[in-house]
Formats: C-alpha cells, structure tokens, sequence
C-alpha cells in the first residue's frame, strides 16, 4: 500500500516538475502558480498546460493502480467531456492564486471522482 502511494506522489511531482520547467522561459521571472495560470498566463498555453496537469494526475493515478481504472476514466470524462471543468479550475485557479496548479487541480479531481 504504502509503495503505491511513494510512487503516486513521485510521479505528480515529477510530472508537475516536468511542466513547470518545460512552460517557464529565462524571460519569465514570476512564481508558476495558480494566480500566474489564472490571470498571467498567455490564454493559448493555459489549455494544454492545465490539460497536461490533469494527464499527469490520471496517469500518475493509473500507474499506482495498475493500468487504467474507474479513476482515471472518471478523471478524463470529467475533464473532457464536462463543459464546467475547465472554468471550475479557472474559478479555483483565481480563488486560491499562491497555490500550486497541480494540487489544485487533484483537489477537484478528488471532489469529482472519489476513490
């Protein structure tokens, strides 16, 4: 149990490393938080940044169980195919702007599809 866990947390902060240090430039000094995705970011890559957080949490989540499950069916259909989840992140991304987009996000997963 406790493996699947160490193994889920290294793989959301490898993956949210990964998109952090692939979206910041030399250019851009700001903090990469929620408040900077929300309001700063250019709105082109706020899509495929928040849509490769939301990948990185389902993969990390099918890795821990096995393969793809419920979970992570449940986590694609939410983002995906649910018109609100997109401005729902934006509303929390704004809410609570000093956090990190990646544990905002898998708050509102956990809310959504809970295990």
């Amino acid at each position: 149990m406790w493996r699947s866990v160490v193994g889920l947390k290294k793989a959301l902060a490898a993956t949210l490393l990964a998109i952090t240090c692939g979206a910041m430039t030399p250019a851009s000094a700001t903090d990469l938080n929620a408040g900077y995705v929300a309001l700063d970011m250019d709105p082109d890559a706020r899509f495929p940044f928040i849509s490769g957080v939301v990948e990185g949490i389902a993969q990390a989540r099918a890795h821990a169980a096995g393969g793809e499950n419920a979970m992570t069916g449940c986590i694609y259909h939410w983002f995906y195919e649910e018109e609100q989840s997109y401005d729902m992140i934006l509303a929390a991304f704004a809410k609570f702007q000093d956090r990190a987009p990646g544990a905002i996000v898998d708050a509102l997963i956990r809310r959504r599809c809970s295990e």
